[in-house]
């Protein structure tokens, strides 16, 4: 399942996102907000705008979440560890509960 990311983080990809479709609307009909050199290569300033506006609002709602459940019981969480497990974390981790993993 999904781990949710901070509201705040939200509400500010939320944002990233009516600027970035905002900025491609005002390329594509010519709203005298942008620079004439993105009018004037109207279809590479909105695919530009779209890439980067979609990295902006992508990296605000990362979480970096990478869980390990078995049945009810947490095997592994990177969000208390703070960082992703590594084949031993993994195999320790399935050790505690009972789970032998062969070589």
């Amino acid at each position: 399942m999904n781990h949710p990311a901070a509201p705040l983080n939200v509400l500010l990809s939320q944002i990233s996102t009516m600027v970035q479709f905002s900025l491609i609307g005002a390329i594509w009909f010519e709203a005298g907000l942008v620079p004439v050199g993105m009018v004037q290569n109207k279809m590479a300033s909105c695919v530009g705008t779209f890439f980067a506006g979609n990295m902006i609002s992508s990296s605000l709602t990362k979480t970096n979440a990478f869980e390990i459940y078995l049945n009810d019981k947490l095997l592994w969480s990177s969000l208390k560890a703070h960082r992703k497990p590594n084949m031993q974390d993994l195999v320790n981790s399935f050790n505690k509960v009972g789970v032998r993993i062969r070589n």
